[in-house]
């Protein structure tokens, strides 16, 4: 039976090898096909001001993402955080089918709807504490691989043929089915390992192969063109401690737009606006800002480039050059990096820096 089981998972190997099977039996639950696409700004995280950057970077729905940052270098611990969510797919990810995102555009609404958390703490003084919620949509995204039909038909076709192998492999086990039926239990229980055994070892070298199809997939879609809006409001709390009377001081619009530069690159622009209190309180002083930005490299490692205008209190014309990357460290951790020079308000520039870690759904 040795001799047998060692000739056998050979047979399936060489067949895997032969077919060129590169998928393992697909799962329609929509909440598998991951991504790992970079983690995209949060509008709750926007809305406190913690980098100088008006943009809000666009990417594609995770169930859950964690942003962790520092407005300076220097800092030792995160100066702020930010939770973004999407409650559909975190509720009815498990049952929503790949049919059903594809053919209902309500699911799809749904699924990409997702919302933020934010919170800032003083980062003299500790005595301030703002919050802030937010909320996005995304009105359109190419990037998805839900949506690439080559993508999905390689699935739909490597899973044919596996299940294809998976009939070869009881046949082969079994034998002829009149002399199978006609053994003991205890044959039968053995022949029914040998096939299961055989099965998750095939099945092992096709789901190896899945990784690598996927980042394929990845690397033709990444920067595909996206467009999402995102609406923020935000207050604050002069208890250090609790959050009781949080007092509302400001509301955010963005939208912003992503196209491809070839395989290498992605452009973004973006514009905002928002409403916020002037000094004695009223809820009457309107900012606006304009950007541009533009990737170059691959999706797990780029750098950018970032021109800004911004026009605050009389709208006065304020600027931001700045400079930064965007790289994987490790799954589905990503940390940004930017650095750059802001005009301020009566003349002259200061210099910004920014750091932050990003965690996602793995």
């Amino acid at each position: 039976m040795k001799k047998r089981n060692v000739r056998s998972i050979f047979c399936i190997l060489s067949l895997c090898i032969t077919c060129q099977i590169t998928f393992g039996q697909i799962d329609s639950s929509i909440s598998k096909i991951r991504m790992n696409y970079a983690i995209p700004d949060a509008p709750a995280f926007k809305a406190l001001n913690i980098q100088p950057s008006e943009i809000m970077r666009p990417s594609t729905t995770q169930e859950l993402a964690l942003i962790l940052s520092n407005q300076a270098l220097g800092s030792s611990l995160p100066s702020a955080f930010a939770l973004e969510c999407s409650p559909y797919l975190m509720i009815g990810g498990e049952s929503l089918t790949l049919k059903q995102y594809q053919e209902s555009v309500l699911d799809r609404v749904l699924y990409h709807t997702r919302i933020s958390v934010a919170s800032q703490r003083g980062g003299i003084t500790g005595d301030t504490t703002r919050l802030s919620f937010g909320i996005r949509f995304t009105l359109l995204d190419e990037s998805d691989l839900r949506l690439d039909k080559h993508y999905i038909n390689q699935i739909y076709s490597f899973n044919d043929s596996l299940l294809a192998m998976e009939s070869r492999i009881r046949d082969y086990f079994r034998g002829p089915g009149p002399v199978y039926y006609g053994l003991s239990d205890v044959q039968k229980d053995s022949i029914n390992t040998l096939v299961s055994d055989s099965t998750r070892i095939a099945t092992k070298a096709l789901e190896d192969s899945i990784s690598v199809e996927r980042e394929n997939a990845i690397k033709r879609n990444w920067n595909k063109p996206i467009v999402e809006v995102g609406l923020a409001v935000a207050g604050y709390s002069a208890d250090s401690v609790h959050t009781s009377g949080i007092i509302g001081d400001k509301a955010a619009l963005w939208l912003v737009a992503a196209g491809n530069i070839q395989e290498w690159g992605q452009w973004v622009i973006g514009a905002n606006g928002s409403l916020r209190r002037n000094n004695q309180g009223d809820m009457s002083v309107l900012d606006g800002s304009l950007g541009a930005r533009m990737y170059a490299g691959s999706n797990t490692v780029k750098g950018f480039m970032e021109l800004s205008w911004q026009a605050k209190e009389s709208f006065l014309p304020m600027y931001l050059y700045q400079i930064g990357t965007e790289l994987r460290v490790y799954s589905v951790f990503w940390v940004n990096l930017s650095a750059g020079v802001e005009s301020v308000n009566g003349g002259g520039t200061k210099f910004t820096s920014t750091i932050d870690v990003r965690i996602g759904t793995p």
